[in-house]
């Protein structure tokens, strides 16, 4: 049995013949803390829960567990404002779809799902644009790239472009850097999807 406790699995090994738990600090990867919360998050249409709190409080310590609550307030607040009919859905969201990537929202942030090369490429180039230090004229020019030449809706890159400076978005210039690099790195091995934590739930962007 392994409990996850702050950046630390610690198996817990129970001597028969006593009461005394021995206990071996073994490094915690952020997939192995998603596991062991996912088992006591409940997801409704309009909200994410914790179940047994308490217990979950003990596997994963006080403080990972008050970062998760803060995470689970951003997370409904997401999850409410999309079911809003009136609320835009996030802008970067749309252009990434258009390459042919796929955007799944889960109560920890976000993952991307690029499937080929092709689109893990233009993925990049995308998110170099939306770092912020790329300017309207980073963004059109990446968007050209990636043969964006109008969004249904959105209009043009350059309409786009200017739309983008203003939204504040569920991920950040240094977010969009660190997807630039990961792809960068990991795209001639083909592994083409990327986890990517954000606001108060920390975590690394892996590319898989």
């Amino acid at each position: 049995m392994a409990f996850c406790v702050g950046n630390s699995i610690l198996p817990v090994t129970v001597n028969a013949e006593s009461t005394n738990i021995a206990v071996k600090d073994i490094s915690c990867k952020d997939q192995d803390l998603i596991k062991v919360v996912d088992e006591h998050i409940v997801e409704t249409m309009t909200s994410y829960q914790i179940i047994k709190p308490d217990e979950l409080k003990e596997k994963i310590g006080v403080d990972n567990f008050n970062k998760l609550q803060t995470r689970l307030v951003i997370a409904n607040k997401e999850k409410s404002e999309s079911l809003n009919r009136e609320a835009v859905q996030d802008i970067h969201i749309q252009i990434l779809r258009q390459v042919g990537a796929t955007v799944e929202s889960h109560w920890w942030g976000k993952r991307i799902i690029t499937h080929n090369r092709d689109t893990a490429i233009n993925v990049r180039k995308l998110a170099n644009a939306f770092t912020g230090t790329a300017g309207d004229a980073g963004i059109v020019s990446a968007m050209a790239a990636a043969g964006i030449g109008i969004i249904p809706g959105l209009g043009t890159p350059a309409a786009i472009a200017g739309i983008i400076t203003g939204v504040i978005s569920w991920a950040d210039s240094t977010t969009w850097n660190n997807v630039a690099t990961q792809v960068a790195n990991n795209i001639d091995s083909g592994k083409y999807n990327l986890t990517i934590g954000i606001n108060a739930w920390i975590m690394e962007v892996k590319v898989y």
